[in-house]
């Protein structure tokens, strides 16, 4: 099978029907020195073909070209000095194009602005460039005023998705969690042109989750060119963390270079409310956990420019994350009518380290740079080490009198190794655009447990929980996808993924190995249609597949005492799901449909035990659901001083489980979401600032959880200095406290009820951001080819 694939593979490679016509001609400037920094740029249908730097003598070429029509512009300093369309049936010679910079300026006749929201066949576009958005602000900042997107506490969220990817100049960035905010706050939002909305993936991108996309596009930047930013944070909840970093880049000649370094020291408390109502006693549960360690990562990126048209790059991820001896879990468990004791208190002592590498070696070739015409090879691999300890002491009381003592050391490992070859062709022809590649991918996990009863005080290994598990998976891919326009009006885009999955898991200690094997299509469509007033209407349908976590699949038991602990399934099966949407979109308002059915999707399951009192935690395929929803969002910027965005989702889901132990197999109800996003600037020149937002999320179903209202209000202050390249702001999450919904389930018609807050959803952020440099610099971003496997590893 493998040699099929490349076979294919390189069979499109070979094909090429371009046609040969060229465009060229001569600018001229008025000022002898004006040439510097000028740039011709070739663009068909608001897609960048290709782009030169003016020489002496002004001359430019562009080759290579097929009919249809172009928009050639001249830009100096990044600002439009000339552009005119033309209709390309044969080569064409401009002539001498005489550009008068301070008067050709205000020459220029703007035909139609761009909308600020727009469709587009497979995604949505939030035109940041030439927005009324104020200048000197940050990526993150820029996020939480595109529509469909919410910032929350620390991720990213897109409405109607179980999780979503961010890319950067259409590559992938491997980062989540805290370090994706922070990097998204070291992102100037004057860098920004546009940010792309991707509910439905193209089969080009993996097709691992039930997860969206959204592609941060930088303007083009300039040669010889360097930049500095310097972070820090100082964040207050019930403990006091903080956070450095720093960033250069550095564009000169041939060679592109990025390189950023961070140090965050966290200490963070979370609470747990948890009811277990037994037939005939109750557990009352509070359970504090303290988050207490150190965090280092960095990145290198380097790209080197062999040709015009060929670029090898190396880029290398590290980050490691240790805990102090301070991290621990205190658990407090109240029992009612219980004889023999009712209370039971345990304290664990947690060890906690993560230690990841990852490495990226890249090739660029462009065919044809005035068609799009590419060839992209990655080589990817990565290393993940996380070692937890736990040290758990249980006294079991009656009335305040100890009854009984109970010790362990609960001591596991997990080992993730990670390589994997991806090809992608770009292949525009002169009637459509293709798009086709393959990638082979190589996991191996190793999961080391071991747990020593040390209650006498000599630690007695249990061989009943103590296991060697090894996990492999290999994966094969090829896609393809097909892209075509029909008179202006209509345009479509068809592809298809297909994936061949192997794996092996083996347990040492019961002896036995588990294999399977499966080849799966993973079909999508898109249909776009342009009304007469540029208002859009749009259908898109795709399969998408969601594998387990690597740490969901660690048999690992984490004790919280000896009769709660939670731990991974090795048995767990992905998950498909088959999503549907239908679009209209025009001017700021953005309207969407959206169908979604899962099958065999997993969570967190607590299994009750009657007879022993034992719970439980874990991940189960438990359910099957139908989601029907309707978003909507509407941005307005009447007034110069107000900026506002607003959301509203409404949807209806219903989740049924074959598993016989949960007692309401049938989850059914509506939710309905709403957020209003609010910026106020206080001075003319922008530079203090202040926002107010709050969302409002209703009761309803989660999977098979039914859950209470909540919402959350959030205050931000923020001061401009030197140009802007000073930033100093002040933030509040959650200050009413009102971010603490209560869900509800069955087990073994036993009712069990959970409540969770603590410092990351309710806390006061006081950060400050400094840039300085000869020129606003942009990072030439990748995608790693092993993006999907990394994903799981969190």
């Amino acid at each position: 099978m493998k040699i099929k694939l490349l076979s294919i593979l390189l069979f499109f490679c070979l094909i090429s029907f371009s046609q040969d016509l060229r465009i060229q001609g001569k600018v001229t400037f008025e000022k002898s020195n004006s040439d510097k920094l000028a740039e011709v740029i070739v663009s068909k249908q608001d897609s960048l073909l290709n782009s030169t730097v003016l020489e002496e003598d002004g001359f430019f070429v562009f080759s290579h070209l097929s009919p249809g029509n172009y928009t050639i512009e001249v830009k100096q300093w990044g600002k439009i000095v000339y552009a005119k369309n033309w209709d390309v049936k044969k080569d064409i010679d401009l002539g001498e194009i005489k550009v008068a910079v301070e008067k050709e300026i205000q020459q220029i006749t703007v035909t139609g602005k761009r909308k600020l929201i727009e469709r587009k066949v497979d995604r949505m576009v939030f035109n940041v460039e030439n927005s009324v958005f104020s200048s000197g602000e940050t990526a993150l900042d820029i996020l939480k005023k595109t529509p469909q997107i919410r910032v929350k506490e620390e991720s990213l969220v897109l409405i109607g998705k179980s999780s979503m990817k961010v890319m950067v100049n259409n590559r992938m960035i491997s980062l989540s969690g805290k370090e994706l905010i922070t990097y998204l706050e070291s992102v100037s939002s004057d860098d920004i042109k546009n940010v792309e909305i991707i509910s439905n993936p193209p089969a080009k991108y993996e097709a691992e989750g039930n997860s969206g996309l959204i592609n941060i596009n930088l303007k083009q930047a300039f040669k010889n060119t360097w930049s500095l930013s310097i972070r820090q944070q100082l964040k207050q909840a019930s403990y006091s963390s903080y956070g450095n970093g720093l960033s250069f880049n550095i564009n000169r000649n041939k060679i592109i270079f990025s390189s950023s370094v961070n140090y965050d020291k966290r200490k963070v408390k979370n609470i747990n409310h948890i009811n277990y109502f037994y037939p005939d006693e109750n557990w009352n549960i509070l359970d504090k956990n303290l988050k207490d360690g150190n965090s280092y990562s960095g990145r290198v990126s380097i790209d080197y420019l062999i040709s015009k048209n060929n670029t090898v790059g190396f880029i290398y991820d590290y980050d490691y994350v240790q805990s102090t001896p301070k991290e621990q879990e205190k658990s407090f468990t109240k029992i009612s009518n219980r004889s023999d004791y009712n209370h039971i208190y345990s304290l664990s002592t947690i060890t906690d380290k993560y230690n990841y590498h990852s490495a990226n070696l890249h090739d660029i070739y462009k065919i044809d740079s005035t068609k799009g015409k590419q060839i992209t090879f990655d080589l990817d691999y990565f290393y993940n080490k996380s070692p937890k300890e736990n040290y758990s002491q249980t006294n079991y009381s009656l009335d305040g009198n100890l009854r009984n003592y109970y010790g362990f050391e609960n001591i596991g490992e997990q080992e993730v190794n990670n390589f994997s070859l991806t090809i992608d062709m770009q292949h525009p022809l002169s009637w459509m655009e293709m798009n086709y590649g393959a990638k082979i991918s190589f996991n191996k996990t190793k999961n080391n447990i071991f747990y020593y009863d040390v209650t006498t005080g000599n630690p007695v290994l249990n061989l009943e929980n103590t296991d060697k598990f090894d996990y492999k998976e290999n994966d094969q891919s090829f896609y393809f996808t097909v892209n075509k326009k029909i008179k202006e009006k209509w345009e479509f885009k068809l592809g298809v993924r297909t994936e061949f999955t192997r794996t092996e898991g083996k347990s040492f200690t019961l002896y036995q190995t588990d294999r399977k094997k499966y080849v799966k299509l993973f079909p999508t469509a898109y249909l776009l249609y342009t009304l007469k007033d540029d208002a859009t209407i749009s259908v898109n349908y795709g399969r998408r597949i969601q594998r387990p976590r690597f740490y969901s699949l660690n048999p690992f038991r984490f004790y919280l005492n000896p009769y709660s602990y939670l731990t991974g399934n090795p048995d767990l099966k992905p998950t498909y799901s088959h999503n549907i949407e239908m679009s209209y979109v025009c001017n700021e308002f953005a309207h969407t449909l959206y169908y979604s059915k899962t099958e065999g999707d997993y969570e967190q399951v607590t299994i009750l035990n009657n007879d022993n009192r034992i719970q439980i935690n874990k991940p189960l395929n438990a359910l099957n659901s139908e989601i029907l929803g309707y978003k909507t969002s509407y941005s307005f910027f009447v007034y110069k001083w107000w900026e506002s965005v607003n959301e509203c989702t409404i949807s209806y889901a219903e989740y049924k489980s074959p598993l016989s132990f949960i007692s309401n197999r049938r989850n059914i109800g509506w939710t309905l979401y709403f957020s209003t996003d609010n910026t106020f600037y206080l001075n003319k020149n922008k530079t203090i600032a202040f926002a107010v937002d709050w969302w409002y999320n209703s009761k309803g179903p989660d999977q098979m959880d039914k859950g209470t209202s909540y919402n959350s209000l959030d205050f931000a202050l923020k001061l401009f200095f030197i140009n802007k390249n000073l930033q100093i702001s002040l933030r509040g999450c959650d200050v009413t406290g009102s971010n603490r919904a209560k869900w509800t389930s069955f087990t073994h018609n036993i009712k069990q009820t959970y409540k969770n807050y603590g410092d990351g959803s309710q806390y006061f952020l006081l950060s400050m951001v400094y840039k300085l440099g000869n020129k606003k610099l942009k990072e030439l971003k990748r995608q790693t080819g092993n993006q999907e496997e990394k994903e799981r590893i969190h």
